[in-house]
């Protein structure tokens, strides 16, 4: 996390979580489609111009929306997504996280550890 970087109170995370939901469900059908229009897009690399799909441009700009919201998006396979927002737990900062097929946010990680070592929010408990 960086210092300019919100941090989320879970109370934060959760009045978002609505329009996050929107946003999510949004990516996770344009990423399903198989559109066969295209966009020219100068690529800085190689110096040429490169033909994307305009249902990629899409997901880029709904993941920029969410970053600017301040969460972090995740790609998840079988139709799921997670959302993780920079928080702070006893002093120490965490990531609640929320899978895009979970009603509520109920759990956080600690940064180093990612999905895999998910963990209830101690009003969970």
């Amino acid at each position: 996390m960086t210092a300019t970087e919100k941090i989320f109170t879970v109370d934060e995370a959760r009045r978002a979580l609505p329009y996050i939901k929107r946003i999510v469900l949004d990516i996770l059908n344009s990423a399903g489609q198989d559109e066969m229009a295209f966009e020219e897009r100068y690529n800085e690399t190689t110096g040429s111009l490169v033909l994307v799909p305009n249902h990629t441009l899409k997901v880029v700009s709904l993941i920029n929306e969410l970053e600017e919201i301040g969460c972090h998006y995740k790609d998840f396979a079988n139709g799921t997504a997670i959302v993780d927002f920079p928080a702070e737990l006893n002093g120490r900062k965490i990531l609640i996280c929320w899978k895009s097929d979970e009603e509520d946010i109920t759990t956080y990680h600690e940064i180093s550890q990612g999905f895999s070592g998910r963990k209830r929010l101690p009003y969970y408990d």
